[in-house]
């Protein structure tokens, strides 16, 4: 579960899901002052990144092959290798499947998981209507 400090937002439909278990603190402390980038230009990446913005933690962009050259929810879309250097980028990844792959894209530039990148969701949350639309549909 991601745990901040209580900041009230769209993204606390993130609260309590099974992502597995990472902290804003903890992602403050792994990225030791590196650029955070969000892999996954999608629903979920967007809600992370209003999470992590909630909590003060600056998001610098998202990594996704299909949509470089574009923004999303405001910042740039990049490919990986524009920004896999271990010595500047931190990355969260935001997307369900694929993970075989993405842990190989990393893997090839040396990152290691809960060092230079955190994989914390483990299934795709369940998205209540009611919480996005305060309680209108369910």
């Amino acid at each position: 579960m991601l745990k901040g400090n209580g900041a009230e937002s769209n993204a606390n439909i993130l609260e309590g899901q099974e992502f597995g278990e990472i902290s804003i603190s903890q992602i403050c402390d792994r990225a030791h002052g590196r650029e955070i980038f969000i892999w996954g230009a999608y629903e979920i990446g967007s809600f992370l990144k209003e999470y992590l913005e909630q909590n003060q933690i600056k998001v610098s962009g998202f990594i996704d092959a299909k949509k470089i050259n574009s923004s999303y929810s405001g910042l740039p879309c990049v490919e990986p290798n524009t920004v896999l250097n271990k010595q500047s980028v931190f990355v969260v990844v935001a997307v369900k499947g694929m993970r075989k792959g993405i842990v190989r894209c990393f893997e090839n530039y040396d990152y290691r998981e809960h060092i230079d990148y955190e994989y914390p969701f483990k299934v795709v949350p369940v998205i209540s209507l009611s919480k996005i639309c305060g309680g209108g549909y369910k």
